[in-house]
Order: structure tokens, then sequence, then C-alpha cells
């Protein structure tokens, strides 16, 4: 396969770019890491743990992002061996996240900042610079997880925190100058190419070989396909969806049958089928489009990143919810299922807002799926597992009957 630079998609989708094989094997390592996050939070389930649980899919998420991007803007002339590199990095990242705030944490950073090495490397031989999403070729946050390799104490994990902090904040922030991001870009090549020359020089001087490297082409702005993008961030909620079906499946495998456990577990499978059915209609961001098409991808990337990053959650309270059906769910895994599905329609929420959705739609449709599951979570300690959760099923429910019962009053209303 070349590994020359492709050209620019546009970014309206004429162009059509078809997830490669490779993508779909890339995601595969994502699969494995999901469950290993969701199965952590479930055993971990303090505020503490949902802190780390953050940050760790705070990480995963931001070395998936930079490959999918990379992809994008490649187009087919991607590097397969720094595709199969950086799974082997993101592998390694997922066998240590049961253990990546104890023994394996110098593990899952080391190779967390092996894999954004690799996906700035590559991305600088496509002379492109993302201006949509600058993290992904620009790894602003790293050298605080770089510090953390050689830190043997809990500070460690506030350095993690740091660095993702910093790649969020500079990528939404920069997202708004993209000229800036190109002549950073442009900089950094002109001195890179600057210490090769000076570097020939002095061998030249030595009476050694040298090979001057020519001038390399002007770095652009680059267009992401919106299209690719879309049908990739969508997989990926199809990924973390899948993950919770497994760890629902796995708790009532595992678990002695009873009468409180096959409600718990019929209500969270008709749970992640509802969210399942809400992206099916409107997309990763479960809204209905009311005005703009496409929401940008300094938007629909945090966006994407907090919805997933819920459905996890969800994962893990649907487990610990079939596990004890009968008993009362403790306290912080009470809060991570109703804040799973509360975060999840808030975020949902916003990009109605965005995309210019009528009022009653915002106090109809959004305002009781965020309120209903913050009540729940604040008052539900006296109710069973199996009761908690087919609230939050109830929510979902709502969410995706909502706009057919509304479209059935309003043909009833216009008809008399």
């Amino acid at each position: 396969m070349s590994e020359a630079a492709a050209e620019p998609v546009p970014g309206n989708g004429e162009h059509e770019q078809k997830v490669t094989w490779l993508e779909l094997f890339f995601d595969l390592v994502v699969v494995v890491a999901v469950a290993q996050l969701a199965a952590r939070l479930e055993e971990h389930g303090t505020v503490r743990g949902v802190g780390v649980f953050v940050v760790l899919y705070g990480a995963v998420w931001m070395a998936w992002t930079s490959f999918t991007l990379y992809a994008n803007v490649s187009a087919g002339a991607v590097r397969q061996r720094a595709f199969i590199f950086a799974m082997a990095g993101m592998a390694v990242m997922a066998t240590a996240i049961p253990d990546a705030t104890t023994d394996r944490a110098t593990v899952f950073a080391a190779s967390y900042v092996i894999v954004r090495v690799i996906a700035q490397n590559v991305f600088n031989r496509t002379h492109k610079a993302v201006v949509a999403w600058s993290a992904a070729q620009v790894p602003y946050g790293v050298l605080p997880w770089f510090v953390s390799v050689f830190v043997d104490s809990p500070a460690r994990f506030y350095l993690w925190a740091a660095g993702l902090a910093i790649e969020f904040t500079m990528s939404v922030v920069r997202s708004g100058h993209p000229e800036e991001v190109v002549e950073g870009l442009r900089k950094r090549e002109r001195d890179e190419r600057a210490k090769r020359w000076a570097r020939d020089a002095r061998r030249a001087r030595m009476g050694l070989p040298v090979s001057t490297p020519a001038l390399v082409e002007r770095i652009s702005a680059a267009t992401l396909n919106i299209g690719h993008l879309g049908e990739r961030l969508g997989l990926f909620v199809i990924i973390v969806l899948g993950e919770a079906v497994a760890q629902l499946i796995g708790a009532a495998a595992h678990a002695d049958w009873s009468r409180g456990r096959e409600f718990a577990a019929v209500a969270g499978f008709a749970l992640l089928v509802g969210l399942w059915s809400l992206i099916f209609r409107y997309g990763f961001t479960s809204v209905p489009q009311f005005g703009v098409a496409t929401l940008p991808p300094r938007l629909a990337l945090p966006i994407h990143f907090v919805t997933t990053g819920a459905i996890t959650a969800l994962a893990a309270g649907l487990g610990a919810s079939t596990h004890d059906a009968s008993e009362h769910l403790p306290t912080t895994m009470r809060w991570v299922l109703c804040a799973g599905t509360g975060v999840y329609f808030l975020v949902t929420g916003i990009g109605a807002v965005a995309t210019r959705a009528p009022w009653h739609w915002l106090l109809g449709w959004a305002l009781p799926s965020v309120a209903v599951p913050v009540v729940v979570g604040a008052l539900g300690g006296p109710l069973p597992a199996w009761a908690v959760a087919a609230l939050m099923t109830a929510v979902v429910l709502w969410q995706v009957f909502y706009v057919p019962l509304r479209e059935q009053w309003t043909a009833r209303v216009r008809h008399r």
C-alpha cells in the first residue's frame, strides 16, 4: 500500500470513503479495553474508582481518536505498520487497566505515550494539519504522562488527569484558530529541516556521506471526510453498546437466577435496545435533527467522548444491578447507573439546543430524561437494584417513544 500523503477529502461527504478492514481490526483492541474499563468500574465502585475510570477511558478514547482521524485524513494511504504497532500499544494499555493505579501504572502510562508518539509521527508524513481536533496530531498533554512514568505515588493519577485536560482544552480552543495550528506545524517542520541540514553540514566537513533532505511540501489544513468520521464514531458507539450487552449477559450467567435478577436482566436489555434504537434513528448523538444537519467536529468529538463513556458506565451499573437485583445497590453504583443515563441525555439535550430544537422539545423530551435519573440517584437508596434499572429503562423508552407519540398527538390536533 502506498505511503504517500493523501489529498484532502471534501468535507461535505461527496467523496465516498469506506471504513477499511484495518480500522475494524484496530477497533477489536478497543472492544477489549472497553470491557476491561467496565469490569474495573463495577469492581471499584467508589468515588475514586469513578474518577480513575474517567481518566483511563479518556486515554483509550484519545488514542483511538488519533488514529481514526489519521485514517480519515490519509484515506487509502495509511501506514499499516504504524496501525499495527499502535494496536499492540493499546493492547498493552488494555491488559494494564485492572491494575492501572498500582502495579501496572507505569506500563499503562508508557504505552499511552508510545501510542501518541506513533500517531504524531504518522500524521507528520501526511503534511496535513488537523485543525478540527489538533490534539490527535499534536500531543499537547503527553508530557505529564511521560513524567508520571518516573513517579511512584498517587500523584501520577493527577498528572494523567492534567494531561487529558490539556488535550481536550487545547483541541477545543485551537479549533477556533485554524491558521495558528497550521502555522505552528509549519514552523516545527522548518525547524526540524534546519536541524537536519546542520547535521549534514557537520557530516560533510568530516568527509562523511550526506543526504540533504529535499524541501518538503508545505503543510496545509486537512479537510475531514464527514461521512467517514460519522461512520467511525457510530461504530465506536456500537462497540460500547455491544460491550454493555456482554456485561449484562456475563452478570446474569454468573449469578443464581431469581425473579429479581430476571427482571433486572430484561430491563437492562430493553434499556440497551432503546439506546440502539435512538442511535439507529438519529446517529451517535441520538438527537432528532431540527436545523443544523451536522455538528462541527470540535463539538461532535467531546459529545462522542461523553456519550460513549456514559454507556460504558451504564454497562457497569447494569452488571451490578443484575448481580444484586433484590438488594439495594451501593450508593456509588446507584449513582453510576443513574448518572450514566442522566449524563447521556444531558449531552443529547445540549445537542438538541445546538440543532435549534423548539423549547417544548427541550421541556418535554430532554428535561425529564435528565431530571428522573438525578431524583432516583438521590432518593433511590431504599429501592431494590432491579427497580433502579427499570426506572432507567423507562427513561430511555420515554426518549424512544416521545417522537412518534408527539407526532400522533399533533396529527390528531390538526384533524380536529
